[in-house]
């Protein structure tokens, strides 16, 4: 622990306005942004009104739809911005050139600003307001940040520039989360208040989500330790699963049917063999303002790095660890694409492979791919034989135990490529099967 004992004093002398922050933005430097809560747009915005510098790249872990970069036509030449995962808001700034997506799973993103492969030079951080103690917390949303900051500091001292935009409404969450003032280069004052972040709302759901999830909870064991993945399907087995008992949580994104979930009683997490009763999460999306009461010092809320969250190696250590993830498309054998659409990015790699990976290890564990059998209402098969998007192989064949849809479960283990064939083309929608069986005859799988 920093031993200053007039750290208040410091902190006080470190606070600067926006404007002053974005003024020690140079042209080239590379900065990694961290919303939680807010984006950190207090400094954004005045960064985007200096015409003097060019070619500042900005790298995303998640924006929010009025974030000022949300629409960012007239920076372009001045910024250039990247994700390693696509949302609702960046997907399409990637269809128009506006952002580039970087390929890469969870558990390795900050290998690359470690050993180089991408080069940083800054971080805007959006942290909470400091304890009594000087520590700052990087709230529900640690995600690869919190190792980057520190290990790039740590080694670069004062060639690695960090600014926080510190609010004292954002909560300070337990876990792996703390930032002492002392690692800070600046402070910018933040008063803005929190506001809940889009989720899928009931009305959004598809007729057949809640047939998969009754699916998909006649394969979760009591004591088993969850994964819930991106999308509209994986969270939304959370209400089926109201009648087990002493489930665990070690999840890449914290949402509200996953709340829901543990205030039913359901989650006690004292069957977890890492940090028992505790929720584990990278990330988080606060849909209500009943999230972000529940994070605020919260002992049970246990944000943690990436590199922790999904590094399959430490996941595994988990018994029964039940990895619950979607897709874009399965094929006939079981392999994935969770990320390409029409050959285009849809989202990303993510934490998809990282954690059915960790399933695969975990003694007891349950690597399951739960997915609506069709897309674009009912025109175009989900289940294919032979017209996989380009590019779009997120997870093999040899990490997928279970294929779920609104037909039935699939069991792919231990199956031969024929048996997979046959097993996944029954719980295709019917009136693609004959479709799937002739593709499986001309691949020899039928």
């Amino acid at each position: 622990m920093p031993k200053n004992k007039d750290w208040r004093d410091i902190y006080k002398r470190k606070i600067i306005s926006g404007e002053e922050a974005a003024r020690k933005i140079k042209s080239g430097m590379s900065v990694d942004i961290l919303g939680s809560g807010n984006d950190p747009d207090n400094i954004m915005i005045p960064l985007t009104n200096r015409k003097d510098i060019d070619d500042v790249q900005l790298h995303f872990s998640f924006m929010r739809p009025d974030s000022v970069f949300a629409s960012p036509e007239n920076f372009v030449g001045r910024f250039k911005l990247y994700s390693h995962f696509l949302t609702d808001v960046t997907r399409p700034l990637v269809q128009k050139g506006l952002m580039d997506y970087i390929p890469s799973h969870n558990s390795a993103t900050n290998r690359y600003f470690f050993d180089g492969s991408l080069k940083l030079d800054a971080a805007f951080l959006s942290l909470s307001a400091p304890d009594q103690h000087g520590f700052l917390s990087m709230s529900y949303r640690p995600a690869m940040h919190k190792p980057m900051v520190q290990k790039l500091k740590k080694e670069r001292k004062d060639k690695f520039l960090i600014i926080a935009c510190v609010n004292e409404n954002l909560p300070f969450c337990c876990g792996d989360t703390l930032v002492h003032e002392s690692e800070i280069d600046f402070m910018v004052e933040d008063p803005r208040p929190m506001k809940p972040a889009p989720w899928y709302t009931k009305e959004q759901l598809d007729e057949e989500i809640p047939v998969i999830a009754e699916n998909v909870a006649t394969l979760i064991e009591d004591g088993a330790t969850l994964e819930f993945g991106v999308g509209k399907v994986p969270s939304h087995v959370c209400p089926a699963l109201h009648g087990k008992n002493d489930l665990g949580i070690h999840t890449e994104v914290f949402t509200q049917p996953v709340l829901d979930l543990i205030k039913s009683g359901v989650v006690t997490g004292k069957y977890k063999e890492l940090l028992p009763y505790q929720v584990v999460f990278a990330s988080a999306v606060p849909s209500t303002m009943e999230m972000y009461e529940w994070f605020d010092r919260n002992p049970v809320c246990a944000p943690y790095p990436l590199y922790y969250v999904c590094n399959a190696a430490i996941v595994s250590q988990n018994h029964k660890f039940t990895a619950i993830n979607s897709a874009i498309q399965v094929d006939l054998t079981g392999q994935v694409n969770s990320e390409v659409v029409f050959n285009s990015q849809w989202s990303g790699t993510g934490g998809h492979t990282d954690y059915s990976r960790a399933a695969c290890l975990s003694k007891g564990g349950k690597a399951i791919i739960a997915l609506q059998s069709t897309s674009k209402k009912g025109t175009i098969s989900r289940i294919v034989g032979d017209s996989f998007y380009p590019g779009g192989v997120s997870t093999t064949r040899n990490d997928v135990q279970f294929v779920v849809t609104e037909y039935g479960i699939a069991a792919l283990e231990g199956k031969s490529l024929r048996e997979r064939a046959h097993a996944v083309i029954e719980i295709a929608h019917p009136k693609f099967r004959d479709q799937l069986i002739e593709q499986a005859k001309e691949r020899g799988l039928w």
